[in-house]
């Protein structure tokens, strides 16, 4: 064990001292922050427009395999916390991309209802949100485009039977709209909250949520949802927390009775500025701590999505702008660090913003705009 926690100070200074990790493939450094979180649990942001209730979606009560996090060991006595996850990951040769004729600056959004998909979009020139549909991840249909216009990307949710679709306003301002069929949408809100980013969507625990980087702070938040009308329990992350600040917009998704979160850290002491970083809720209130992935780094919004019994990261590639993901595996040997290259997809595929993952047909969906401006489609027939 001592020669262990030696082993791993010395990775830690490498990784941190210089570029050299990039020599040490199978190492990976996390790090987290201990400071907490604000909940304001009965403050409304929004007014609310009476719906009838309804039952809430059915949630996955499979092992999570995204980031299973173990007790904190340090390396020295005055050293950061570390924690420690094993990845796994295999994309088939055999994956099916199609290239579709829509435009844009931001990267698309995607949700999945029984066998169909929605994909939303921002259009090249006017910014007017886009969607359409797909049953098989090639085809695509009723291509509706709203006067709604918006500088980021959009976030996708299926919750209660209806689509939700949430975006950031020309103004910056929050805003969320609801449709039965992904064509007619109505019963917007305007929330007083705004942000320089795109926001996120996720389901857990009978309610919607959403969350957002703060303006002028880069503090993560999320508020939640009965109905997609009334929004309260806004949670936001310490302002003291360094690595609780993101410089993008987060990603979020419901997964085995937990709320995960994943973002781009604004940058602090031990975490580098563009460093994956991700957490968890079991309440959607309180989080432990976050975990940041020093050997992963992006410049735009990650993507989370779970299926089956897997939950799937994925991120644009700081530098080169690839396309990576990662399915991450619950440690089965708190001893031991495993963090091997035939572990992490990267894809020749390239994108001007982050991508979007959903499902169709059993099958993990892949979606992104590449540097060319076209929407793109690729599923993963395993």
């Amino acid at each position: 064990m001592k020669n262990h926690n030696k082993a791993i100070s010395q990775i830690r200074h490498l990784c941190l001292g210089s570029g050299f990790f990039l020599l040490f493939v199978g190492a990976l450094a996390c790090v987290a922050e201990s400071e907490g979180w604000t909940s304001d649990e009965n403050e409304p942001v929004s007014e609310s427009v009476s719906a009838p209730a309804a039952e809430p979606e059915a949630e996955s009560t499979v092992e999570p395999e995204l980031f299973d996090f173990v007790g904190n060991e340090k390396a020295e006595e005055d050293g950061p916390p570390l924690q420690r996850m094993l990845i796994s990951a295999a994309i088939p040769a055999n994956s099916v991309k199609t290239t579709l004729g829509d435009t844009s600056l931001n990267g698309p959004a995607l949700a999945t209802s029984g066998p169909s998909v929605l994909i939303a979009w921002t259009g090249t020139g006017n910014q007017q949100l886009n969607f359409m549909r797909t049953d098989d991840g090639r085809n695509t249909y009723n291509k509706k485009t709203l006067s709604e216009k918006s500088p980021s990307a959009p976030a996708l949710a299926f919750f209660n039977k209806r689509w939700y679709v949430a975006w950031r306003g020309t103004d910056n301002r929050l805003h969320v709209m609801s449709s039965s069929d992904g064509k007619s949408w109505g019963s917007k809100v305007i929330l007083s909250e705004t942000s320089p980013s795109s926001p996120a969507l996720a389901v857990f625990n009978g309610h919607l949520y959403l969350a957002w980087r703060g303006t002028g702070n880069n503090q993560l938040n999320w508020l939640r949802s009965t109905n997609g009308t009334s929004w309260g329990n806004k949670v936001t992350s310490s302002a003291a927390a360094a690595s609780q600040k993101t410089l993008s917009g987060p990603a979020m998704v419901g997964f085995n009775g937990r709320l995960w979160i994943s973002w781009r850290a604004a940058g602090a002491l031990y975490v580098p500025a563009n460093t994956l970083c991700a957490t968890f809720s079991n309440n959607g209130t309180e989080i432990i701590i976050p975990t940041c992935i020093h050997y992963y780094t992006t410049e735009s919004r990650p993507a989370l999505y779970f299926r089956g019994n897997k939950a799937f990261l994925s991120w644009q590639r700081a530098g080169n702008r690839r396309l990576s993901l990662v399915p991450m595996l619950s440690l089965i040997n708190r001893e031991e660090v495993y963090s091997e290259d035939a572990n992490l997809y990267t894809s020749p595929e390239t994108s001007i913003d982050g991508p979007a993952l959903s499902a169709i047909n059993g099958k993990l969906l892949w979606a992104w705009t590449g540097t060319d401006g076209r929407l793109n489609l690729m599923f993963t027939p395993q």
